[in-house]
């Protein structure tokens, strides 16, 4: 990893260097520098915090956003400012502004539609968090250790 990379994950709330060791070789992470990673890293440290899913779920529901959060990624690279929400359902039904069905946690399958109304909505605005991770690594870089706990 190169020190940018080091200093980047050191921003990350929730996840320490094992944990990111971890999700890189569950999720096929080769760069940690790359935005797509970036974008999958921010999100699996903002699913723990929620503390709702296990750690294998959450590589399951990260498989199911891949082709959304490489699209955000690629809007991100074109410097355009997206609008890009993660949506879980009654802890149980996850979807993004720019997929069509949610992905159900408990089977670990896309579902057309919820089989009952959703009463409690948790959301992400996953381009603010990206720009919150840019601007933590940014204060970790300039000597601010605890960049990672000073905005929560």
């Amino acid at each position: 990893m190169q020190e940018t990379s080091v200093t980047w994950t050191k921003a990350l709330a929730i996840l320490d260097e094992g944990a990111v060791k971890r999700y890189c070789k569950q999720l096929n992470i080769a760069d940690v520098e790359e935005p797509h990673a970036k974008i999958q890293l921010a999100l699996v440290d903002w699913f723990s915090h929620l503390n709702i899913f296990s750690d294998g779920t959450i590589v399951e529901i990260m498989k199911a956003l891949e082709v959304c959060t490489e699209g955000l990624a690629y809007d991100i690279q074109q410097e355009e400012v997206p609008v890009f929400t993660v949506a879980i359902c009654d802890s149980r039904w996850i979807s993004c502004s720019t997929k069509n069905d949610f992905f159900d946690a408990e089977i670990y399958e896309d579902v057309e539609e919820l089989p009952e109304y959703g009463v409690t909505h948790i959301m992400c605005d996953v381009v603010q968090l990206y720009s919150r991770m840019e601007y933590r690594a940014a204060k970790i870089q300039q000597g601010g250790q605890n960049a990672a706990t000073e905005t929560r």
